[in-house]
């Protein structure tokens, strides 16, 4: 049995395809988006290599990536699929990661997508070691009595380690009305930082 295709039915489809085709050539690439780690903190121990999981992103592929960190390492790397590295020479201390994602679409970039935390094996913590320091010299009446609080020494400890490192009896001295602190204790304070300022 012959099919028959008239001329109308021919232009009839080759308009449909013509009409298709152009469809498809005219898509335009997405920028990269969306882009987001399903656990967006790495924690881990000093000496010890971690990984991230692969981030969700949207966005016409394939994706180049390309890493920065605040502070700057060469110890943390991101591979093809996003997945971010810290290798065991990373240094104690906490890390934010930025990611720069180009695609066929162009560049785009993520800030902060990751923080790193890396734990000193020294492990000072708030209660153990900091509260002893702030309990005697800073929280009496007239300095800073909410320091026995771990939420009010983490969140101003740029500052007093600022002051504290001041010469005493100059503008912003700390602590005030005592005796300066000394070389190990402002090193504990330094060292609570690197490791990540935890609680306990």
């Amino acid at each position: 049995m012959k099919t028959l295709v008239t001329y109308g039915s021919w232009l009839t489809i080759s308009g449909l395809l013509l009409i298709a085709s152009c469809q498809r050539k005219s898509e335009p690439a997405l920028f990269a988006s969306d882009l987001t780690y399903a656990q967006p903190t790495l924690e881990t121990a000093e000496g010890t290599a971690i990984k991230s999981s692969r981030p969700g992103l949207t966005g016409t592929e394939p994706f180049t990536f390309a890493l920065t960190s605040q502070p700057a390492t060469t110890a943390l790397s991101v591979d093809t699929d996003g997945v971010i590295s810290a290798s065991e020479k990373l240094a104690p201390g906490t890390y934010q990661v930025s990611l720069t994602v180009t695609n066929p679409a162009g560049t785009q970039s993520f800030d902060n997508v990751l923080a790193v935390l890396v734990n000193s094996k020294s492990g000072v913590t708030f209660v153990k070691d900091v509260l002893p320091i702030t309990r005697v010299n800073c929280s009496f009446a007239g300095c800073h009595p909410n320091f026995l609080k771990y939420q009010e020494v983490a969140g101003t400890i740029t500052k007093m380690l600022d002051r504290v490192q001041r010469a005493k009896g100059s503008s912003g001295f700390m602590p005030r009305e005592r005796d300066a602190l000394t070389t190990t204790q402002i090193g504990t304070l330094k060292q609570w930082v690197a490791d990540g300022m935890k609680e306990r």
